[in-house]
């Protein structure tokens, strides 16, 4: 059997047994009822087919259409087409007019040989046929007739005599049907699901979607489709009924479904008419019968309107649009499926869709519907030309960035801002819609704000300026950003706003070497107070003078911090100061932002965490880009969790920022960075260098940002002893902040690092040289960390016993300090040191201890002077710690109602169970260095002979090795032949438990022979 007649046998069955009996002159009528594309004409052409098969019958078809409803006898004229001329073009004015003809036409085919007659769309028949029909089925019981006739199914068919005939509904086809149709077009079960989802078993919409199905996958939108026939069929559908009363069903019922899957809320249930009860029975069960016996509402699927809301969208009445839902059976339960709800939408005409969801809307809103909801239906008006629509929207897209979704925002902010604005909330929207473009294309977010640039005036003019400034240097274009803001200075000479304009611009100068003296002139010279000045408001949002020397001051103290003019404690007086003044809230993030650095530099992680959890949205929304103060507050925030060994927290926290600025031609080094070291702490050094290596196609600016990313860089190329590399990206980090003047390691320790790969390469001298300049720094900021640090790398440079007590010095100091890392470091050095100098017990207490604060270091975190201050409760413990704050939808939280600062409780992260290491890379470091020590219970170093030390022809070799000589570079300078270089690595390797030459340095940096503690103490 055709596969368009799949489950149609017992219409085929029917026809063959009423067909008997009309060749025994015992007439019968069979009426097929179906919607458009339900397979009636495919019935009706296998019914003649199967007629005329069988013989003895002749075959006679009509079809009737619309446009000749009108035309009298239309249908009579297609089934005796020999009777063309005694038919009349006219109907007469009475009905019995029409006996003679009827009965003459009725009387040939009782004279005659058995005949079929089929008549196709029954509702489109004109008036004078529908009779002479009717006159027929009155008198079939004894002609050799059989009349086969189709409709919709809602066409009253009263006219016809029961007691010779019947009627039945074509089903739709079943989902083991779909199956089957799918598996001949060589598509599995889970296309099949699909079809029978996007088609509701109409075949006429499951035959084109099969056309147009993929070879591969299961389409969701219409794109996916490889033509057009599925759209057209719906649009066959949409267009086979001329009442707009049911086109403008099916499309409005098609907006709440789309509607609903935008913003899943506060869209009305489908409910009964007289509203007792919904038409939909719970949990999917079947819908009941009406009692009338009329055809059941398949609405299941939808939660579009009930069908008063949903004739308030269309215009109807609620009784008419009722009566057109019973028409239209199934049709909600096929637009529940986003493929055919889009199929529908895409054949709307110009105009069509507006109206429909203007009057969506103002229900919603009008009846109190969440934001989500009403601004689903506004978001695709053309226009917005109401306040309340834009407020709604703004709602909408606030609570959408709540949830982490700025993707969804997105398209609300763009049709907010076509609605009725002053000038300052059109740059409000401007500016907070650009932040958000910036993520998906940073192009537009730059348009955007250069748009608004040349629109706006006054002092609004300065906020759009920095935000394009912000956008700018997140693309890393520095030169550009300077430029935008010296524009934007120039209309406002001698005024406060100049002032202000002037201290933004030092902000952004940070970024740029050549422009930082200039900047630092700007913000140690104080204006002096004008009349201009004096009259405006001290705190108004048009002359935040007064935060902008407060912030001038901040960052002045920030380049003081850097070159090492002052002390962490006399900074954190500063900053300290500075916060407790009331702050204005557009320059509040970069204020937090330089404080939040100088706390963290002076060993006050908690207070950073706490500057930056107030200034940048809560998780998951992500920070506005477009503020350069909350791009600095990411890197405060991750250096606070890193120094404090949250590395898993810094990866939870940037990860999304680097997945959300992804191919958008936004550079973020300091993410990078950030992300980069915590993988290579959790020994993750696969991803620390993916990390790397995908940012390496970036150029290379004047930023901050990338002074931290090459430290990183240096950093992981020490974890894994390439002391060359390492050497080299430590070098460049240190030209970069010298050219800035920036001389205190308090933020990249470069000489630090230098020092111990020199140590490394076995080029001592110049290693103390870089640490003795590295202490004078450290003792000069004055924190416990910094010096102890220094301490450390210089005590590994000049070993011995002179570098054994200096171990024992830092190891003292950083005890006192927020600093695992450093401290467990320090422990390992100390622990070999104290081996090689032959006090083994005391050496390998060293290692255990290392080994125990890799494995959980301390969770607390000290009590920072901002919280002594303001007397605010903070969790110090990492694990557990909750937020006692509200959130707020993603907004950053500034403090009180004055802008003054407090502390409040900021999660910290899991800083290690039981069974997983808080530090795995030095937990690993520690285990393998207390094996080679000979300590019980932490198992056997890998494959090692450590009581065999290395030959001095071994030693030798490695030396070279380990500065990156190739075997035929390390037998030329030693004269000695390739084979034989080889033997002597082989068996080094053997000794130091190892089997790649990338291993070596690492191996040897273990306290292993050839290490800074190998020689006499």
């Amino acid at each position: 059997m055709a596969n368009s007649l799949l489950e149609r046998e017992a219409i085929l069955t029917a026809v063959a047994r009423h067909g008997a009996s009309a060749r025994d002159a015992r007439g019968r009528w069979l009426l097929l009822r179906g919607g458009p594309g339900m397979g009636l004409t495919s019935c009706v052409e296998g019914a003649l087919r199967q007629e005329r098969a069988t013989g003895g019958i002749r075959v006679r078809h009509a079809r009737s259409v619309p446009q000749e409803a009108e035309y009298p006898f239309g249908v009579l004229r297609q089934l005796f087409p020999e009777e063309d001329a005694a038919l009349p073009f006219t109907d007469g004015p009475r009905a019995g007019s029409r006996q003679p003809l009827f009965h003459r036409l009725t009387t040939r085919l009782a004279g005659g040989p058995p005949v079929l007659l089929a008549v196709e769309d029954l509702q489109h028949t004109d008036e004078a046929s529908w009779r002479w029909l009717g006159y027929l089925t009155r008198r079939l019981g004894r002609l050799p007739v059989l009349l086969l006739l189709t409709s919709a199914p809602s066409f009253d068919t009263g006219e016809l005599f029961r007691a010779t005939g019947q009627e039945t509904t074509l089903p739709p086809l079943s989902d083991p049907a779909v199956e089957q149709l799918a598996a001949v077009h060589g598509h599995g079960r889970t296309t099949a699901r699909l079809c029978a989802e996007a088609s509701a078993g109409n075949p006429r919409l499951l035959h084109a979607l099969l056309a147009d199905l993929p070879v591969q996958g299961a389409p969701r939108t219409l794109d996916e489709l490889v033509d057009t026939r599925y759209r057209d069929a719906m649009a066959q559908l949409l267009d086979s009924d001329p009442s707009p009363a049911r086109r403008a069903t099916a499309l409005a019922l098609a907006l709440c479904a789309a509607a609903e899957e935008a913003s899943p809320s506060g869209t009305p249930p489908l409910m009964d008419p007289d509203g007792e009860a919904p038409l939909l029975p719970p949990d999917g069960e079947a819908p009941l019968l009406p009692p009338d016996g009329e055809t059941p509402l398949l609405l299941a699927g939808i939660a579009g309107a009930d069908p008063a809301f949903l004739a308030g969208v269309t215009g109807l009445t609620r009784e008419r649009q009722r009566g057109v839902l019973r028409a239209m059976p199934r049709l909600a339960r096929l637009l529940s499926h986003p493929l055919p709800r889009e199929a529908v939408l895409a054949n709307a005409r110009d105009g069509e869709l507006a109206p429909l969801r203007l009057r969506a809307a103002r229900q919603l809103y009008e009846g109190g519907a969440p934001a989500p909801a009403v601004a689903a239906h506004l978001v695709g008006l053309p226009e917005i030309t109401e306040e309340w629509m834009t407020r709604i929207l703004e709602e909408a897209a606030e609570l959408e960035l709540g949830q982490g979704r700025p993707e969804r925002a997105v398209p609300l902010l763009r049709s907010a801002s076509t609605g009725p604005l002053t000038e300052g909330r059109r740059t409000t929207l401007a500016c907070r819609l650009a932040s958000l473009e910036l993520f998906s294309s940073a192009v537009a977010s730059t348009r955007r704000l250069h748009r608004e640039l040349q629109l706006t005036s006054g002092p609004q003019r300065l906020w759009v300026a920095s935000a394009l400034c912000g956008a700018l240097v997140a693309q890393g274009c520095i030169g550009p950003a300077m430029r935008v803001l010296k524009e934007a200075t120039d209309p406002y000479e001698d005024s406060r706003l100049t002032r202000t304009t002037r201290v933004v611009a030092a902000a952004i100068g940070v970024h740029d070497p050549e422009e930082l003296p200039r900047s630092l002139i700007a913000l140690r010279t104080r204006p002096e107070d004008s009349p201009a000045s004096a009259a405006a408001p001290e705190h108004s949002p048009d002359a935040p003078s007064e935060s902008a020397e407060a912030l001038a001051d901040s960052l002045v103290a920030l380049y003081e911090a850097g070159s090492g003019e002052v002390s962490a404690h006399e900074s954190t007086a500063r900053v300290l100061d500075l916060l407790a003044d009331p702050l204005h809230p557009r320059l509040r993030t970069s204020l937090f932002s330089v404080s939040a650095c100088l706390l963290q530099w002076a060993d006050h992680p908690a207070d950073a965490r706490d500057l930056a959890r107030r200034a940048l949205p809560h998780p998951p929304a992500l920070p506005d880009l477009t503020d350069f103060g909350q791009q600095q507050l990411i890197l405060a925030r991750g250096k606070a969790s890193l120094s404090t060994g949250r590395f898993q927290q810094v990866i939870d926290e940037n990860k999304p920022i680097l997945r959300a600025c992804a191919d958008q031609g936004i550079q973020l080094p300091h993410v990078v960075a950030a992300l980069a070291i915590a993988h290579g702490e959790l020994d993750q050094g696969d991803t620390a260098q993916r990390l790397l290596s995908e940012s390496a196609a970036w150029e290379f600016n004047g930023s901050w940002s990338w002074d931290e990313l090459l430290y990183v860089r240096g950093r992981l190329h020490s974890f894994d002893g390439r002391w060359e590399q390492a050497l080299d990206d430590y070098l460049a980090c240190g030209a970069r902040k010298r050219k800035r003047g920036f001389e205190s390691p308090i933020a990249q320790p470069w000489r630090s690092g230098a020092a111990q790969a020199l140590t490394a390469l076995g080029r001592p001298v110049e290693a103390v040289r870089f640490a003795d300049e590295e202490l004078r720094h450290a003792r000069a900021w004055g924190t416990p960390r910094v010096i102890g640090r220094a301490l450390h790398l210089r005590a590994v440079a000049i070993g011995g016993r002179l570098g054994l007590e200096t171990l024992d010095e830092a190891v003292a100091l950083l005890r006192s300090a927020p600093a695992p890392v450093e401290l467990t470091e320090a422990l390992l050095d100390l622990g070999r040191a104290r081996i090689a100098a032959g006090h083994g017990r005391k050496g390998r207490e060293a290692l255990r201890e290392a080994r125990r604060l890799a494995q959980r270091p301390s969770a607390e975190l000290p009590r920072g002077p901002l919280a002594e201050r303001t007397g605010a409760h903070r969790p110090d413990s990492g694990e557990g710690e909750t937020d006692t704050t509200e959130p707020d939808s993603g907004k950053p939280d500034g403090g009180d109602a004055n802008g003054r600062v407090g502390t409040a409780g900021d999660p910290s992260g899991r800083v290690g169970t039981a069974g997983d290491p808080s530090l795995p890379r030095l937990f690993r470091v520690a285990g393998h260095a207390l094996a080679l020590a000979g300590a019980r219970g932490v198992g056997r170093a890998p494959a090692t002979d450590a009581a065999s030390p290395l030959t001095d022809a071994e030693q030798r070799i490695v030396d070279l090795a380990v500065r990156g000589l190739t075997n035929h570079q390390i037998g030329e300078s030693l004269h000695l032949a390739r084979r034989t270089v080889e033997t002597h690595l082989t068996h080094a390797y053997r000794k130091l438990g190892i089997s790649r030459r990338t291993q070596l340095a690492a191996r040897l940096r273990s306290g292993e022979p050839g290490g800074p503690w190998s020689g006499e103490v």
